[in-house]
């Protein structure tokens, strides 16, 4: 409240050109640039929320096998967690100096050839899979204030929230659903693609973890 208290009201000349909320929803789904924006976003997320998800079970895992424990192992995801603050600060000043689809790119490919890496990395050293879980972090959120922003240049004034409240729906809505996918994934990966070697047990392009034995 004592944030909000300090906020300016819209200038009169904004506020009468206010939308009707279903004409506003209405022209923000029929608007190209707002919706491509929110499908952008929306990936994001599926990609982000999936990562925050399943890298404590991944790092726990990996300390086990490296002789630390469990609660260790956790400690190191957060810690990469922690470090993933400061891409969202990079990105989003990159993006005013480079422009914004530029630095959404080049965070998006960097985070893409991360999660075709890190699965298969679980017998690498800890020490050097907690930095690339940390790189993988720090890339994976680096455009998420990026998107917002370029959002906003891209929509009127009029109907910014509108166009807010659809790219949140889509955008948290794949990422609600994309932990459960992986995971899927992981079993069939599992029941499918079973083999031995290579320091573990491998399935296709989704490692086993041993969360079964753990968790169960």
């Amino acid at each position: 409240m004592a944030a909000l208290s300090r906020m300016r009201p819209d200038e009169p000349q904004r506020a009468t050109q206010a939308y009707p909320v279903i004409q506003a929803l209405r022209d923000t789904l029929q608007d190209k640039p707002a919706m491509t924006g929110s499908a952008a976003y929306a990936a994001h997320c599926w990609e982000l929320m999936a990562l925050w998800a399943w890298l404590p079970a991944f790092m726990a895992f990996a300390a086990k096998g490296g002789g630390m424990s469990t609660a260790q192992g956790i400690g190191l995801a957060a810690g990469a967690h922690l470090v993933s603050m400061a891409g969202s600060l990079l990105g989003g000043a990159a993006s005013d100096r480079f422009g914004r689809a530029p630095v959404m790119l080049l965070a998006s490919c960097a985070s893409l050839l991360c999660s075709f890496s890190f699965g298969w990395m679980e017998k690498v050293p800890l020490w050097l899979l907690a930095g690339f879980g940390a790189w993988y972090s720090l890339c994976a959120i680096a455009d998420s204030s990026v998107h917002s922003t370029a959002l906003a240049d891209v929509v009127p004034a009029s109907r910014l929230g509108a166009a807010f409240s659809v790219r949140s729906v889509m955008g948290f809505g794949a990422g609600a659903v994309s932990p459960w996918v992986f995971g899927l994934a992981s079993d069939w990966g599992q029941s499918h693609f079973r083999r031995q070697g290579l320091g573990g047990r491998w399935h296709g392009a989704v490692p086993d973890w041993g969360l079964s034995q753990d968790l169960g």
